[in-house]
This record gives C-alpha cells, sequence and structure tokens, in this order.
C-alpha cells in the first residue's frame, strides 16, 4: 500500500504513540530494533526473535497495530476466547495478552525451527500452543522454511507435521472462537470451504494471499468472508497480500 504524504505523518505519530505506551524506542523502521524485554499485562517478559523478518512483524503488529487489536479491545469482550494460527514466535500472542488480558490464547505454528521460540516468549502469558498445521484438510504437510521464518509455508505433499482443520480448532477450543487471527501464507484460502467452523467464529482478523490462489484477487477474499456472514471493517492491501478485519454480521 502506498501512503501519501499525510498518511505517513498520521502512521508515525501512531507509531510513537504506542511506543511510548510499550516503553520502547522508535525514530525509524531502519534503525529499530526489537526490544529484548517488555512488559505484557504487567508480566516483564524476555523476548526471543529468530530473524530480521521479527523486525518487521514486531512493527507491524505493535506499532502499526495491523490486527487491529485496538478496535477489538474497545469491544469490550469478557473472557474471550483467541486462536492465533500461525503464531510463529509469538508476537501476536503478547499483543493479544496485552489488549486482552482476560482472554484464553491458542496457538498454531507448524514451523518446528521456532517453536522453542514461540514456547520462550509466551511461558509467562499462558498461552496454550500446537505445533500443528491448520488448513483445508486433515493430513500431513511438509514445512518450505527458505529465508525469513514469518515467510515459511507448507506444501501439500506428505511430511512430518499433522494438519489440521479450522473445524478442529473450533472444537478442540470449546465450541467458539471470539477473535481468530490468521496468517498461514496461502492456508487461509483452503480454511473458506469450512463453513460449519466459521459459523463459531465471531471476528478474524488477518492477512490474506492472492498468490496462493492463482487469478484470485482482494475483491475475491472480502467477498468470501461475507459469503460466510462477515462484515469487512478494515481492509488493506498491497500487490499480493491484504490485510483484512471483519465481524460477523447480524
Amino acid at each position: 500500500m502506498v501512503r501519501s504524504l499525510l498518511q505517513r505523518a498520521r502512521w508515525y505519530l501512531n507509531a510513537q504513540r504506542r511506543a511510548q505506551k510499550l516503553g520502547v524506542r522508535f525514530y525509524r523502521r531502519i534503525t529499530f530494533k526489537v526490544p529484548s524485554l517488555l512488559y505484557c499485562d504487567k508480566v516483564l517478559i524476555k523476548i526471543a526473535t529468530d530473524d530480521e523478518g521479527s523486525k518487521g512483524d514486531f512493527i507491524n503488529i505493535f506499532l502499526d497495530d495491523c490486527y487491529q487489536l485496538e478496535k477489538i479491545k474497545a469491544r469490550n469482550m469478557k473472557q474471550p476466547v483467541v486462536v492465533d494460527v500461525g503464531a510463529n514466535v509469538g508476537l501476536f500472542c503478547i499483543a493479544a495478552r496485552n489488549h486482552l488480558p482476560t482472554a484464553t490464547i491458542y496457538a498454531y505454528e507448524p514451523n518446528g525451527r521456532i517453536v522453542p521460540l514461540l514456547a520462550k516468549n509466551t511461558e509467562k502469558l499462558d498461552v496454550r500452543w500446537e505445533q500443528k498445521a491448520v488448513g483445508g484438510s486433515r493430513g500431513r504437510v511438509s514445512m518450505v522454511d527458505e529465508g525469513n521464518s514469518n515467510r515459511a509455508r507448507t506444501a501439500s505433499d506428505r511430511g512430518s507435521v499433522e494438519q489440521i482443520t479450522l473445524e478442529d480448532v473450533v472444537e478442540r477450543v470449546g465450541g467458539r472462537i471470539d477473535v481468530l487471527k490468521l496468517d498461514c501464507e496461502g492456508a487461509e484460502w483452503g480454511m473458506l470451504q469450512d463453513e460449519q467452523a466459521w459459523r463459531n467464529v465471531s471476528a478474524v482478523t488477518m492477512e490474506y494471499h492472492c498468490w496462493a490462489k492463482p487469478g484470485s484477487t482482494h475483491g475475491e477474499f472480502a467477498d468470501e468472508l461475507r459469503r460466510l456472514g462477515f462484515v469487512p471493517v478494515s481492509h488493506r492491501s498491497y500487490r499480493e497480500v491484504g490485510m483484512l478485519f471483519a465481524l460477523k454480521g447480524p
């Protein structure tokens, strides 16, 4: 997404405000360093990261609020169930705990290389994680893990990683998901066919990937969520990637 000068200025002021609230320093993207310590829900935690991708993720999740956690917090949900599919090293889990201190948080991450970091980053935050992929069907998949871990994705050929469906996730977390966060590098398309599972989801905040379904458009993905009964609240797109926050309609 190309921002105007006014939009960039507004983004910078918001990023500064959020950084100050977190107690971290932020001047420019290029010079920013992920803090090694961070207070989360009054608990001081050590943050372990793996590569340059974590820097971009930290800025996007905490300073840009790309998953719209401020808007989700404003809904004043009591003891919400939050599910993080594609948890990576756990930065969204940390941010979700900060904004939603009474939430029950479940995380799914298939990449065995970074699961130890997910476990370390969330051990004080009562996050229930599993090393599993979530997709459109049950089975076993392999990881395509080249470069930064936040770009790793699953491949449909038989591998060593168990894949479950969104319906399985709903059952595992007790029958309902108040906030579903998705960032699973293309696997989200398969989940859209699991209509029964989506009936038990109240809000979805996600990154989606048009490249995973050749010929698809940003409008098509939003239309698929509308078909499932959701109303888009915020929708940003750039080339073949989009960020979308939607709520279940009346």
